[in-house]
């Protein structure tokens, strides 16, 4: 059970961070017996890249809903993008 540093995400998501401290286990310079443990949680201020992602994407479908909106009262003059919105939504 060797000991690593833990980072805590904003949300609440977790990665091992660097390694800290051997365990009794292991006795050779530079190996680790494979099992980890906490050694401290650091919190990280930001989120993970998953839910930057997720954010990001329904960022990106909201805005094609609000142009759609937008388009939809004049749709002879916007049939083409009203149509690639509505890709992108689905």
């Amino acid at each position: 059970m060797c000991f690593y540093d833990q980072y805590q995400f904003q949300c609440r998501d977790w990665k091992w961070g660097n390694f800290r401290q051997h365990c009794q286990k292991e006795y050779r310079t530079g190996e680790t017996c494979g099992m980890k443990m906490v050694y401290q949680t650091l919190g990280l201020p930001d989120k993970c890249k998953l839910c930057m992602r997720i954010e990001a994407k329904s960022r990106r479908l909201a805005k094609h809903k609000e142009d759609y909106q937008r388009w939809a009262q004049e749709p002879s003059r916007y049939r083409a993008s009203m149509e690639k919105a509505l890709e992108e939504i689905k």
